[in-house]
């Protein structure tokens, strides 16, 4: 006789199935991701409130440079990380949007990212780049709406 067990158990697959037990629902992955445009703005030395995925969870953060804060937190991630949207702002506005958005905390600075709020994210950055568009647009036009150099 030998003291083998009867019936050998697979590891992989034993503990595949507890996690899908434990996850029954279907995790969101965002599903896509827009290029990362370096822009004056961007680089300015102006801070700024990022919200950097990696298509799983967002880190709600604040940066002056946010393309070397996205290399700094891409050093210790093992996922590929993304700019999904920022802000102008600073503590105080950080600190607002990681409580507008508690309800999705996972831990930290990071909250699991869902489409519902996938698309909040990018209706406050949308709404942020049209407001920095139009003011910077003021001083280019006579009022009315053309070009001050138009005749």
């Amino acid at each position: 006789m030998t003291d083998r067990p009867a019936i050998e158990i697979d590891i992989k697959v034993v503990s595949n199935m507890i996690k899908n037990k434990e996850h029954n629902q279907m995790e969101y992955k965002h599903p896509y991701i827009y290029p990362l445009r370096k822009t004056k703005h961007l680089l300015s030395g102006d801070s700024k409130v990022y919200f950097i995925t990696d298509r799983k969870y967002v880190k709600i953060g604040k940066a002056i440079n946010i393309v070397a804060r996205l290399s700094q937190l891409q050093t210790g991630h093992p996922e590929q990380l993304h700019l999904l949207g920022y802000v102008d702002g600073d503590v105080s506005v950080e600190k607002e949007l990681q409580k507008e958005f508690s309800k999705y905390h996972y831990r930290g600075e990071w909250f699991k990212l869902t489409e519902e709020f996938a698309n909040k994210i990018k209706e406050i950055h949308s709404q942020e780049s049209r407001n920095r568009i139009s003011y910077s647009m003021k001083g280019n036009t006579n009022g009315k709406g053309h070009n001050q150099y138009d005749k």
